[in-house]
């Protein structure tokens, strides 16, 4: 873990503040020494004890001091542990080039190094999820899972060895940690070839986060030539209506958990990530999200209509399933018509499971494959009853991009439609 990510308080003030000015911040923010920053760029450090004896409306500049110990951002907590020892010091600043991060203090140190920590990405276990998720609902925040497994992984393992899978561990633990924002998100290593990110993101946030992480795969170098790793995410979590009391708050996290792994799980590829593996050791085949007993059940689009040429702004579509036909309709003011394509077609699949559960849009994602396929993914929940889960649905752009979301919103609500109509 680097020292940038521990949980730095940028205080500071410049030598050309009042000595009456330092004591309020030291004050305010309990810190008895603080950062001397002057335009961008720092400048030393102040000490409660260089303060003493002098007068209120003296300026600061003459107390400033140069530590003895300077952290670079990128320093591992476990280095600056050391050089703190070495030292002999309890407080230093944090500098990313010139700029002031913040000051760490020995305390701060010590209870970075008592967490449990995964020594080979240096990530935190999923204890630090469970604890950061209930602080944050003790907060009052709305907290979002993002669940991210490896395909396959273990065919890595067996062809290329572990050392190897450690490396291709290693690296996609970084390649995680470049696409998160150490302030709202939260990466731990789940277990195994399992990943967790706790996010304070909004819907909307989350779903670009989403379409970032989700690329579905990823190459490495580990000094030979591999097959690139496939890897799947579920999401679970946003803006719910029903406030948890204080004693369900693990048990709300672990819920958000257990639903992000379930539905990346569901989203798993059917297709193991290196064919050559495939050949040399048997897979068992992968969980497959649930299908209807036949393809021909599964509804069709009848029609889809956006009201742009006529200058209007209701979206309709209708689906046939055998002989039933539904329809969906959504007034899309300003949102884009992608967006109220995928919630009419949810509320027509809605109407074709008899209105027992309730689906929410969060979503619209646009992305595409490094073969160059073009793919819409719809991402939102369904509650039936008590029961609150997250869906994903993809299909393929051919020719019509508004068809492809209505399959894609399909795809997603389907397994909940043939569940509330057995």
């Amino acid at each position: 873990m680097r020292i940038d990510e521990v949980r730095l308080t940028p205080v500071w003030v410049n030598p050309r503040h009042l000595v009456s000015t330092a004591r309020i911040v030291m004050a305010g923010h309990r810190m008895p020494v603080i950062g001397v920053v002057e335009g961008n760029r720092f400048v030393g450090v102040l000490r409660a004890e260089s303060l003493e004896g002098r007068p209120e409306s003296e300026t600061v500049q003459d107390a400033v001091e140069q530590p003895d110990v300077v952290l670079d951002a990128a320093m591992r907590v476990e280095d600056a542990a050391e050089l703190f020892v070495q030292r002999d010091c309890t407080v230093a600043p944090v500098v990313d080039g010139e700029r002031f991060l913040g000051i760490v203090t020995s305390n701060m140190l010590l209870r970075e190094l008592r967490r449990s920590r995964d020594p080979l990405t240096g990530l935190p276990w999923s204890d630090r999820l469970r604890e950061w998720g209930v602080e944050q609902l003790r907060l009052g925040h709305e907290i979002t899972i993002l669940f991210v497994d490896l395909d396959g992984f273990g065919l890595y393992n067996k062809r290329y060895g572990h050392v190897v899978g450690d490396r291709v561990l290693e690296q996609f633990a970084q390649c995680l940690r470049s696409k998160i924002d150490p302030e709202r998100d939260l990466l731990v290593r789940y277990g195994g070839d399992e990943f967790a990110i706790g996010t304070l993101r909004t819907r909307q946030e989350v779903s670009q986060l989403l379409s970032i992480v989700a690329l579905g795969r990823v190459a490495f170098d580990v000094g030979q030539p591999i097959e690139p790793v496939a890897y799947s995410v579920g999401v679970s979590g946003g803006r719910r209506t029903v406030e948890r009391e204080n004693i369900h708050y693990a048990a709300t996290v672990d819920n958000l958990i257990n639903l992000a792994s379930k539905d990346c799980t569901r989203r798993k590829s059917p297709q193991p990530p290196a064919q050559a593996v495939v050949e040399q050791v048997p897979e068992p085949t992968p969980p497959q999200p649930p299908r209807p007993a036949a393809s021909s059940d599964k509804p069709t689009i009848a029609s889809i209509h956006d009201g742009r040429a006529q200058g209007g702004s209701l979206t309709t579509v209708i689906l046939a399933m055998g002989d039933v036909v539904r329809s969906g309709v959504d007034n899309r003011g300003d949102d884009p018509v992608a967006d109220s394509v995928a919630r009419a077609t949810l509320q027509a699949m809605e109407r074709l499971a008899g209105e027992r559960v309730k689906f929410r849009l969060d979503s619209v994602l646009h992305s595409e494959t490094a073969q160059g396929l073009r793919l819409a993914t719809v991402v939102g929940s369904v509650t039936a009853g008590s029961e609150e889960a997250a869906i994903t649905g993809t299909a393929s752009v051919r020719d019509d991009l508004l068809e492809a979301v209505a399959k894609a919103a399909i795809d997603a609500a389907w397994p909940h439609v043939q569940a509330s109509r057995v």
